[in-house]
């Protein structure tokens, strides 16, 4: 399994996770500087990027969207690389049709595979449109709004077996809602105009109902099972410490009109210690949640695997198992 490993925005390596390996490999895709063995921002036609918006498509193929004033999204990159990941192309692709602020990139691939891989930049927009793209076009659409209400930048998704998209978000009041884009009954229109249709809500549930107090939510990904595990911290009720770690287990149903909706099935508890990126890259191997621990820049890479099927001889929290990634050094280019 390939995991998008990022430091200092400049230094992008992918990580390759084991099973059981404590020590994994990485291999480096990017080094963004001036000097010798570096990729060269000029070339690259950017000088840094974040994680969150560093899509891999396929081993030696990738979407790059680097972000403007620490806030905008607008340009994009198709870069490909060859058989010893070095740097072939840097290529423009076609521009979103108006700035987007921090959207949430999801990655979705239609069964049909003449259509195309389609990233979605869910959110971002004051009109509560997303965008959609299209890797064999180059072309972007508007998608269905998000509903009122719901926040507009900075939103945990799941692509849910390429069926649909929901969000994850929690409001001041730590109320967990979930949005649902049903990508079989989805609408598009052509950029620059309105997409009226809207997402439907696909679940709400208050802090009195859920009951986990300084509730944060990180990631979310679908389990093999068809449930989503949404990864998070927050106090639930009866904790004697002030914070553990979280997995929420959701399942998945459509209701009598065929409207998706969300169940809190499980609050699974994890060692407080394990915080991953915001917004990572979430996945799922067999029953092992796989995430990517949020470190200093100078340190190594570290990611956790997590057991849903397994207790630690706590009783309490899931089975984990920690894995490092050591820094390569910088080849000739």
């Amino acid at each position: 399994m390939s995991l998008v490993l990022e430091s200092s925005r400049k230094d992008i390596q992918i990580g390759t996770w084991r099973k059981n390996a404590k020590h994994c490999k990485t291999r480096r895709l990017l080094k963004i500087g001036k000097g010798e063995g570096e990729d060269d921002p000029d070339k690259l036609g950017f000088s840094e990027i974040y994680f969150q918006w560093l899509i891999q498509l396929d081993n030696f193929d990738y979407l790059a969207f680097p972000i403007e004033n620490e806030a905008l999204l607008k340009q994009g990159f198709r870069l490909k690389f060859d058989n010893n990941y070095k740097l072939k192309s840097s290529d423009k692709i076609e521009a979103m049709s108006d700035n987007a602020m921090r959207p949430t990139a999801v990655l979705h691939r239609p069964k049909d595979q003449s259509e195309g891989a389609q990233l979605f930049m869910i959110g971002g927009r004051a009109d509560r449109n997303s965008q959609r793209y299209n890797t064999k076009t180059d072309k972007w659409q508007m998608t269905p709004k998000l509903p009122l209400s719901h926040n507009i930048t900075t939103n945990v998704c799941c692509n849910y077996r390429d069926e649909a998209i929901f969000t994850f978000i929690v409001d001041a009041k730590l109320t967990i809602k979930s949005a649902v884009l049903d990508l079989a009954t989805a609408t598009y229109t052509e950029p620059g105009t309105e997409n009226a249709q809207e997402m439907d809500w696909a679940f709400n549930s208050t802090m009195e109902t859920h009951g986990i107090d300084r509730l944060h939510i990180k990631c979310a990904v679908t389990l093999p099972d068809g449930t989503i595990a949404v990864v998070g911290r927050g106090r639930p009720k009866n904790l004697a410490m002030q914070i553990t770690g979280l997995v929420l287990i959701f399942s998945v149903a459509k209701n009598a009109d065929g409207k998706y909706e969300l169940t809190l099935a499980k609050q699974e508890r994890i060692f407080p210690s394990i915080f991953c990126r915001q917004l990572d890259h979430l996945q799922a191997c067999g029953t092992n949640l796989i995430m990517v621990q949020d470190t200093p820049d100078e340190e190594r890479f570290e990611a956790f695997a997590i057991d849903m099927s397994q207790m630690r001889k706590d009783g309490v929290n899931k089975l984990h198992m920690k894995h490092f990634f050591e820094k390569p050094e910088v080849e000739s280019k």
